[in-house]
């Protein structure tokens, strides 16, 4: 979503204020819209009992990063595709709107809430007075948002905000990421004053927020939640819906783990692993990854050691793009050092020669024979040679530590 900054900064002022010509605020403002489009949706829309979790993980959210010391709940609406995702995402469903009557620091006012899987946005109305500097207007947001502590830890002291030209200050925007990836770690606060009247826009990611919903961020279906529905689903049914979303790999996170509580066969293990939408490097890399995370929160580590053989022969078929991928299992693995795997990886290590395979060695290895083998190999990869060196000195060195003194 966009506020209502268009034109480009270009000056600073009144110790993070940035002038901006050509802001002239409009009858109404965005965040005025805004207010009045999500109160009109909370009082009109039915609610969906289902989304009584939401909806409790909403209030604690929300009581975490106001300052209220009241918030009455007035209404609450459910909405399916009322938002849609960013580019490349499928429509994120199950839209929770709220409206409460809150009071404060700053008075009573109002409350509207419109929660979908990737944001949390918030538009007030509360009493205000004329602001008329910097100082002012952080006083302001203090007596509204928690400031400098978690979960937001936004420190509004610090935060530039742009304005119109003054007198005065008749509106603002200001933003605050912690996070070079977009929809991540992101909060915006925006406003504009109305006579006796502010309307704010607080704008929130969903990551931010995850642990009070108890709710993985960016995952569309959340009444009822994903992993209940993947519960009743077959397993070609989960496999079919893992991938599609593209925005967030969290949605496959939740299908996969459920997978992973379900005995997978080697066959299975290896098609999760290696048949991804795209082909790449990184594509393989991002599934193993998340395949792994899977297995450990179903508990089902065991099904990495059963099926490690098939999954690094399909690794050794697809070549060198695979390499990072079997990197990923090698170091779990390394906390599970034992002579099956290490002949295996000194199998791998000795034919297509992935990183992983000699990082494991390196790891793990106490025998002369692998120490021997690893100074007779040759390294046809680019920066394999320095990560074979490492090996080598690591099982010298175990080797010296064990021999008897004297030897």
């Amino acid at each position: 979503m966009s506020f209502v900054l268009t034109a480009p900064a270009i000056g600073q002022s009144d110790a993070g204020l940035r002038i901006t010509r050509g802001w002239v605020p409009s009858q109404p403002m965005f965040e005025e819209d805004l207010y009045q489009a999500g109160e009109k949706r909370a009082r009109e829309g039915a609610f969906d009992l289902r989304a009584e979790g939401v909806l409790k993980g909403a209030e604690s959210f929300t009581r975490a990063i106001f300052t209220f010391s009241s918030l009455e709940l007035r209404h609450a609406a459910t909405y399916t595709r009322l938002f849609n995702g960013p580019d490349g995402c499928q429509e994120n469903n199950d839209t929770l709107v709220v409206e409460w009557a809150v009071s404060g620091p700053s008075g009573s006012g109002a409350l509207v809430l419109e929660d979908n899987p990737a944001v949390s946005v918030y538009s007030l109305r509360v009493p205000t007075r004329a602001i008329a500097s910097r100082d002012d207007l952080t006083a302001f947001l203090r007596q509204v948002i928690v400031d400098g502590k978690a979960p937001l830890r936004l420190g509004l002291a610090g935060l530039a905000f742009s304005v119109p030209p003054g007198p005065g200050i008749a509106a603002f925007y200001g933003s605050s990421t912690r996070s070079p990836n977009a929809l991540t770690w992101e909060v915006d606060v925006a406003g504009v004053l109305r006579e006796n009247d502010a309307y704010l826009c607080v704008r929130v990611t969903k990551d931010i927020a995850a642990e009070y919903y108890r709710l993985p961020a960016f995952v569309p279906e959340r009444f009822p939640a994903l992993a209940d529905l993947a519960r009743g689903w077959s397993y070609d049914r989960i496999r079919s819906e893992v991938g599609k979303q593209g925005c967030s790999q969290q949605r496959d996170v939740v299908l996969l783990t459920e997978l992973a509580k379900r005995d997978l066969s080697a066959d299975q293990f290896v098609d999760l692993l290696v048949k991804t939408r795209d082909s790449d490097s990184y594509a393989l890399l991002t599934r193993a990854t998340y395949v792994l995370l899977a297995l450990k929160d179903a508990n089902q580590m065991a099904t990495l050691e059963k099926h490690l053989e098939p999954a690094l022969e399909a690794y050794s078929r697809i070549g060198q793009r695979a390499d990072e991928a079997a990197l990923q299992l090698f170091r779990v693995m390394g906390g599970n050092c034992s002579q099956r795997f290490e002949a295996l990886a000194l199998k791998h290590a000795e034919s297509t020669y992935p990183v992983g395979a000699v990082w494991y060695l390196g790891l793990c290895s106490t025998s002369a024979e692998t120490l021997q083998r690893l100074e007779k190999m040759r390294t046809p990869q680019e920066g394999a040679d320095e990560i074979r060196a490492r090996a080598i000195d690591a099982i010298q060195r175990r080797i010296a530590r064990a021999a008897p003194a004297g030897k």
